[in-house]
């Protein structure tokens, strides 16, 4: 297959862990033709998108040995859109003119772009209440007051961040509340999710399951926030290492499946806390490659992904 992946600049990917990289590597093993391009290297020109792209040659240890290439993106077999977040007017632009290829030439295009226009990946939890921790999304001043102060503790995050950025536990008594708040709503303008904050991340960490092609893959990888932190993401120096997933977490793993399963999603990642579904990651889930090396059966998850 002639396989395209659309990824943040390679240069700042973490080589040995990115799923993305990992992904490319074993398809190009099993011979399938590898490009990989930036979004900006996406253009519309006299009816077609055209991508200048690089077509990998060869991997080595620690880089991508690669070619320029033109390619009109109508010949393709299958486009994955690998972007991390935020989900911003670019990103926006970029699932439209996918959609239309996807419409007029059927070229399979994963996730699938209507799909990562309507899901927001905080407030997409809310369609699971039976397993999230009390979640509230606002930015009322009063209502977001209230909230921190039934609670205690909370966690403030943006509905666009990702990789832990712009994450903060909210104090019920803390002097610096108002400020925190200010800032993430942009003055109240703009809204933002708090979450009970579950103590239990210190000592359990957080589990990222994951869904492949709708199977929910029975291992995850459980995540310990470093001591200094309550963050787990890995992204954040979060400590990992893979696990098989409790019963309440494919439990959790398979509502999440059966509700997208008419929607053509390739991979879903979901964030796990203590039981409670926190996150499900659509635009750029990752640790596909850490479950896959964490384990000594072959999973063969990248092989998943890719098939048609």
């Amino acid at each position: 297959m002639n396989l395209l992946f659309i990824i943040d600049p390679v240069e700042g990917l973490v080589f040995d862990r990115d799923t993305s990289l990992f992904v490319m590597q074993e398809s190009f093993n099993l011979g399938h033709s590898v490009f990989f391009c930036n979004s900006e290297d996406i253009s519309y020109v006299d009816g077609e998108l055209v991508a200048n792209c690089s077509q990998v040659t060869k991997f080595e240890k620690t880089r991508i040995v690669s070619q320029a290439s033109e390619i009109l993106l109508h010949k393709l077999d299958q486009i994955f859109i690998r972007k991390e977040p935020p989900f911003h007017h670019e990103y926006l632009h970029l699932t439209i003119l996918l959609q239309q290829l996807q419409n007029k030439h059927g070229v399979a295009v994963h996730n699938d772009p209507v799909y990562l226009q309507q899901i927001n990946e905080k407030i997409s939890i809310f369609n699971f209440p039976e397993y999230i921790a009390p979640t509230i999304v606002s930015a009322n001043k009063e209502v977001l007051y209230e909230f921190s102060g039934v609670h205690r503790s909370s966690v403030a995050k943006k509905l666009d961040g990702m990789g832990g950025d712009s994450v903060f536990i909210i104090q019920g008594s803390d002097k610096n509340k108002f400020l925190l708040l200010d800032m993430l709503t942009n003055h109240f303008t703009e809204k933002i999710m708090l979450q009970k904050f579950l103590p239990q991340v210190h000592e359990v960490g957080d589990t990222r399951a994951i869904i492949v092609r709708g199977q929910v893959i029975p291992f995850g990888l459980r995540r310990l926030p470093k001591d200094d932190d309550f963050r787990a993401n890995v992204a954040a120096g979060g400590i990992a290492r893979t696990l098989p997933l409790s019963e309440r977490e494919k439990h959790i793993g398979e509502a999440v499946a059966n509700f997208f399963s008419n929607k053509p999603l390739v991979m879903i990642g979901l964030d796990i806390i203590d039981g409670h579904l926190n996150e499900i990651n659509i635009t750029c889930p990752s640790c596909l490659r850490q479950i896959e090396e964490g384990t000594e059966f072959r999973l063969k998850l990248a092989e998943k992904f890719i098939q048609p």
